[in-house]
């Protein structure tokens, strides 16, 4: 037995991902993956550092990159650097250009839904 919390995070089964597209990385065609991904049937949660390792299941892992345009029509990125008080070791020290991650069970106990968007 482990001496962590187990974390569940949401996943779709890789089939369905990829009879929609396959993609890697990042995707702005919301309108063509969100519905689907998120229908009740294709979502589950599990343990993280199981489906870390399982290329049976992708990870649903939002992501928000935040622009300005100033009044000079200078544009400008959210950008920060990671501190080591949260998160994944290995991001430590690195940069980030938005806020996101895993989308744990513990976000649905909290009254928030897979499907609530």
């Amino acid at each position: 037995m482990p001496d962590y919390e187990i974390e569940n995070v949401l996943v779709v089964p890789t089939e369905v991902f990829h009879r929609l597209g396959h993609f890697q990385g990042f995707s702005s065609e919301v309108d063509r993956y969100l519905d689907d991904l998120l229908r009740s049937e294709h979502t589950s949660y599990r343990p993280r550092d199981e489906v870390e390792k399982d290329p049976g299941y992708k990870q649903l892992i939002p992501y928000m990159i935040f622009r300005h345009v100033g009044a000079d029509g200078r544009e400008t990125v959210f950008q920060y650097t990671r501190g080591k008080g949260m998160g994944e070791g290995r991001l430590h020290h690195k940069r980030s250009v938005g806020i996101g991650g895993h989308i744990s069970s513990i976000d649905a106990a909290d009254g928030g839904a897979a499907g609530s968007y």
